[in-house]
């Protein structure tokens, strides 16, 4: 059976185009820009569930207040290596790469800088701001809790959010040596959504209805069901490590106080963030920190490999890997997502591109 791909935007184009309806939503020129960024670099590396699908929820939430165009971030509480900032409901994308900048010229000075974010809400591909300390020479680590949608080991009720840990080892150029970008449940509520809306049903065991049965269907799975922790007890306690300092230390919503991303209309979001940046130079020379990084990555990737298995992956590389081929070659957006763009740009007075109304 022959497979017809989805026709690609070129990621310039999408960009740009990303970047004009935000203006037009009444963001400034140079946020617009970063929101751009962050959600076509999702798509450029293959994680459609953080990429440009987002738009029209943002442009939604911008216009009922719940998140602001030009909020007025403070810092509650600082020190030479911590700081705490009120996002006062800033785009979550924006909170947080103000907030490991700050957190990076901490590191600069002290070796270490930790940044506590309230208030804020959805920031997207985490990766972005472990690599924004990766690409500064730093370690990076950035953390953020979610809408509640797991239940503890055994539970019928939602506790915590899939709560994302992501960590970024810097490289020789722009690209981390390392970057593990995850989720701690099976499968993260935005591909639950993609696929309820694409036809798609789940894989086997990771969600339940709202009995607790399991489903592979997202519709259940959305209706009151959960998702499930990756590993069991293992995810959950990594999440409750991620709320604690995500959502306790930050002064954030905790647990089912964090609004709902696509359902909360009413209430913000009240998501937090916490950016951590080690500056490795501080720990031990350069030229040790890369060497002893080398060896580490050589071992890995020399690893023998079983009968018919693939070459050693660290993490990041297998997103890596989609990013150079998309920028070759387009991004194939899913039809839907393709459709609600076109429709929200002529809403909004922005010109489609040609490529973006082939996908759809």
């Amino acid at each position: 059976m022959t497979t017809i791909s989805a026709p690609a935007v070129a990621h310039g184009e999408l960009r740009g185009l990303v970047t004009r309806i935000v203006e037009r939503a009444g963001f400034r020129d140079a946020d617009a820009r970063e929101i751009a960024d962050a959600l076509v670099e999702a798509d450029l590396r293959g994680i459609v569930s953080h990429g440009v699908m987002h738009v029209p929820n943002l442009v939604k939430r911008t216009k009922l207040g719940l998140v602001r165009t030009t909020p007025d971030m403070k810092v509650l509480a600082e020190s030479a290596s911590v700081a705490r900032i009120d996002a006062d409901r800033a785009a979550g994308f924006i909170a947080a790469a103000r907030a490991m900048d700050t957190a990076i010229a901490k590191a600069r000075a002290t070796g270490v800088g930790a940044v506590a974010v309230t208030n804020s809400t959805h920031y997207g591909m985490g990766a972005r701001y472990a690599e924004r300390a990766a690409r500064a020479g730093m370690i990076g680590l950035a953390l953020a809790n979610a809408t509640a949608t797991m239940p503890s080991p055994g539970g019928a009720r939602a506790l915590l959010g899939t709560n994302p840990i992501s960590f970024a080892v810097p490289g020789e150029g722009d690209a981390a040596a390392i970057c593990l970008d995850m989720g701690l449940g099976q499968v993260t509520l935005n591909s639950v959504r993609d696929a309820a809306k694409r036809g798609r049903a789940l894989p086997e065991g990771v969600a339940t209805a709202n009995d607790g049965t399991p489903t592979t269907d997202p519709a259940k799975a959305l209706d009151g069901g959960f998702l499930l922790p990756f590993g069991g007890h293992k995810g959950f306690g990594l999440a409750v490590l991620v709320e604690v300092l995500a959502g306790v230390l930050t002064g954030a919503g905790i647990g089912r106080d964090v609004g709902s991303l696509f359902v909360d209309y009413d209430r913000a979001q009240n998501t937090g963030h916490f950016l951590l940046a080690l500056d490795v130079s501080h720990f031990c020379s350069l030229e040790q920190f890369r060497s002893r990084r080398d060896f580490l990555v050589s071992w890995i990737q020399a690893s023998p490999r079983a009968a018919g298995a693939g070459p050693a992956l660290l993490p990041g590389q297998r997103e890596y890997q989609t990013r150079r081929e998309r920028i070759a070659s387009g991004i194939p957006l899913p039809k839907e997502t393709a459709a609600d763009l076109a429709v929200l740009a002529e809403e909004l007075g922005v010109a489609v591109p040609q490529s973006l109304r082939d996908a759809a």
